[in-house]
Order: C-alpha cells, then structure tokens, then sequence
C-alpha cells in the first residue's frame, strides 16, 4: 500500500505538472499583440492653407491695381494668398506620391511584425504600393515609408520620420525622388486637441538654391487671427508675415521686400485693402 500510495504520488505530481507547463505555454501563446502606435495625422504632411487661398473668393487681380488716388485695390489678400500658392504648388508636386502613400496606409490595420515593430501596407493611385513601418522606441516612434511602383523604382524609401508616442508632435524627412534620392524637403509639426497646431517645411537640400527657405504655418483659438503664416526666402532674405482669420477671412501681411517698408498692409472680409485697425 505505501508503495502504490507512493507510486500515485508521482503520478500526480508529474499530471500537475504536466497541466501547469501547457497551461504556461498556452498562456504565451494566447497573449495578445501589444497595440501599435498612435498614427501622425496627415497633416503632419499635408499643409492645409484653403482659408486663405480658396478660389471661391472674389477675384482679384494678381498685379498691383491702382484707382485714380494710387491706392493699391485688392492687392494685399492677392499677394498673401499668391505667395502661400506658390508654396503650396511647389510641395503638392514634390509630395504627390508620398502623401497619397500615407494618405492611403493611415486607415489600415497593420500587421505586428514583433518587437515593438508594426507594418502598414496598401495600393495606391492604380499602380503603387505603400509600406509603411512604425517602431515604438521608448517615447517616440521612428517611422519609415517605402513606395514602390508596378514596372518602375521597387521599395524606394520616400521619407523617414519621428512622432511623440502620444502624437503631439513630431518630424518627416522627405527625399526628392527616386532617381534622385537626397534629403530635400524636412517638416517639423506640432498638435493639440484644443485646437492649437503649427506645421513647417523647410528645403535641406544642401545643393537647391534656396536651401533653407521655409513656411510655417500655424493655427489657435485668437479671436482677431486665429492663423498665420511666416515665409522665409533665402535667395533674397526676404521674410514675410500673414496672418489672417480663417472662418471671416480678412487679415494682414508684412513684406519688406515687395511693399518696400516694415508695416502691416490689410483686407477685410471682402478681401479688398483697407487701413490696418
């Protein structure tokens, strides 16, 4: 009897011991994925500047346009919304590709590739392929996207970038293109829930004529302007300051260059001239 009592013993410790280690395996194995990172909005990429520049407005002149007292009429919104397009024309073209690439990734459920490592992949524009790769290092996320297209560059990195873990900020670094892949183009964005926000572009492309030349836009919850952009040319030093209000429209600009002095110059909600209050 204590021999068979003995023998049981075993038997049941080797079964509970048998349970626990299964048990502990499929514990592991069952544990979910950790949950990946706080996608950047797009537009930490994409700069939205329609209040100032939208062509449903009244149409004005590009040139100065002088009444019989020589008073420039409707110049100061047309030279304000004119100098933000030009921008806006230059970066749209630049970042066609890459921003329709995020733009079609950022809804996507990634895939966990382990180690804190993530990875969202979509077709884009009928012929392009999106891979976007997040990794969560400490308390921000380093961000990698490869763009590739059906008979043409394979797995091209675009751009590379960096976002607070908890998306309140961060940095793009964009290339120029494929067959000319140097640093061209470096953002740097900043958000709030709010309602506060700012979102800079400035040319690094060590070899453009106008490497560091830059536009800064930003945004809050001003009651007189609650936008404003600051314009850096670097070929002719140029600076210039717009700031207007983005639901009544009218507003103000300062450019030494073009009106020759240091003072605001402002329209109102027609996007006519007037005297600054």
């Amino acid at each position: 009897m204590n021999i068979l009592s003995h023998k049981s013993g075993i038997g049941i410790h080797l079964i509970i011991s048998f349970l626990l280690i299964n048990f502990i395996s499929c514990s592991d194995s069952a544990k979910p994925d950790p949950d990946p990172p706080l996608m950047p909005p797009l537009s930490s990429i994409e700069m939205d500047l329609s209040s100032l520049t939208n062509s449903s407005a009244q149409k004005l002149s590009v040139g100065k346009t002088y009444d019989d007292n020589s008073v420039i009429v409707g110049s100061n919104w047309t030279y304000a919304a004119g100098t933000v397009a030009f921008w806006l024309t230059v970066t749209s073209i630049t970042f066609a590709i890459p921003t329709a690439a995020f733009a079609a990734t950022i809804n996507q459920d990634p895939d966990y590739l382990g180690d804190l490592r993530w990875k969202w992949t979509n077709n884009f524009l009928g012929y392009h392929t999106a891979e976007l790769y997040g990794e969560i290092n400490g308390s921000v996320v380093n961000w990698e996207m490869y763009i590739s297209r059906t008979g043409g560059f394979q797995d091209f990195l675009w751009y590379t970038g960096q976002s607070n873990i908890d998306g309140s900020g961060g940095t793009w670094t964009f290339y120029e293109s494929p067959e000319n892949p140097v640093e061209y183009m470096g953002i740097e964005w900043n958000y709030s829930a709010t309602g506060v926000g700012d979102l800079r572009y400035e040319v690094v492309k060590a070899s453009a004529e106008n490497v560091g030349s830059y536009i800064l836009y930003g945004f809050d919850n001003d009651e007189d302007y609650n936008a404003a952009c600051t314009l850096y040319n670097s070929v002719n030093e140029n600076m210039i300051n717009i700031e207007w209000h983005r639901i009544n429209r009218d507003g103000r600009i300062k450019s030494p260059v073009y009106f020759e002095d240091d003072v605001w110059h402002c329209w109102d909600e027609n996007l006519n001239n007037i005297d600054c209050p």
